[in-house]
Order: structure tokens, then sequence, then C-alpha cells
């Protein structure tokens, strides 16, 4: 049991090398509200309508804002 704990702690530690090397990060979706609520958990979830801010029905979070220049490729894809 001892050699395999210490196998698994060398592999961990080489994923968070090739981690900070590449400056990658596996996202982390089990502390979505572990300490606090993200900011983006309403998004994530589907709990509002990102259109009601764009129509004032709603206030923007901190540091959040509109655009009004939506790139073409993100307009096509909401017509399918």
């Amino acid at each position: 049991d001892l050699q395999e704990h210490m196998y698994g702690v060398w592999e961990l530690a080489q994923q968070f090398r090739r981690n900070r090397e590449l400056g990658l990060w596996p996202k982390n979706d089990r502390h979505c509200i572990g300490f606090g609520t993200c900011p983006y958990f309403d998004l994530c979830t589907g709990g509002f309508d990102p259109r009601s801010f764009a129509e004032g029905k709603a206030d923007l979070p901190d540091g959040f804002v509109v655009v009004d220049d939506v790139h073409q490729e993100l307009i096509d894809s909401q017509e399918d």
C-alpha cells in the first residue's frame, strides 16, 4: 500500500509540474459554492438569461459588461 501511495503522490506532482509549465489548470467544479458563490455560478447553471442584462431587466455583476459588437459566429450559432 505504501509503494502504491508513493507512486500516486509522485504522479500527482508530475501533473502539477506539467500544468504549471503549460499554464493550464483543470476546472474544479466541486468548489462552485464551497467558499461563497462564484460570480459565474448562475451563468454556468442556467440560473438567468444573459439577454436580461442587455435589455436592462437586471443589474450586471461587478466587472461584467454588455458587448454590443457580437461576433458573427455567435449570432449564426443562435439561428441553428
